[in-house]
């Protein structure tokens, strides 16, 4: 294994897409060239989460739908990337998924809310997780959230929905009933 082999992991409920997701998506492939990366190893690996203490405004499947369908669009063959169930606690779930010959090439990908929550010890072994991993912190700046869009949706207020996912996002929302 090369010692600059990098796995980039980046886990949300994504309950939906909104346009800062896939801002931060998009800031991360050209920050860390990517797009120019021709080595297969280096990869994005994009975790949905799902557990069983959650409830989510949209089923598992439609979470995952509105994240594949954005990098199929936009970075289809550019880059090793993956999108996946993540059906486990982040320590649990990067262990079932990568050896631990590999745990030291990951670097975990959040912004600064839940950073902030693991260094307060919120999540299951954030000291693990804290001493283990990279971690790059991604700042919120424009105020978009999830909660945000399914409260608008909640209130029927489609054409402002509109402002705060794609397109595509829409479109799936809309065939799914979720939005006119």
């Amino acid at each position: 294994m090369r010692d600059d082999f990098k796995i980039y992991f980046y886990g949300g409920a994504f309950n939906p897409l909104t346009l800062t997701h896939q801002k931060i998506i998009d800031n991360l492939v050209s920050e860390l060239k990517l797009n120019s990366c021709t080595d297969d190893n280096d990869i994005l690996h994009i975790g949905v989460t799902f557990h069983d203490y959650k409830n989510y405004e949209f089923d598992k499947d439609l979470r995952m739908k509105f994240v594949k369908e954005y990098m199929d669009s936009k970075y289809l063959d550019k880059f090793g990337w993956e999108v996946s169930f993540q059906d486990e606690r982040t320590w649990n779930y990067l262990h079932k998924v990568y050896t631990d010959d590999t745990q030291k090439y990951i670097t975990l990908i959040m912004g600064q809310d839940e950073y902030d929550d693991l260094k307060a010890g919120k999540w299951r072994q954030s000291d693990d997780i804290l001493n283990t991993y990279n971690i790059k912190v991604i700042p919120r700046t424009d105020g978009v959230s999830s909660s945000k869009v399914r409260e608008l949706i909640k209130n029927k207020q489609f054409d402002e929905v509109k402002k705060y996912v794609s397109d595509k996002t829409f479109d799936i929302l809309k065939a799914e009933g979720y939005v006119k």
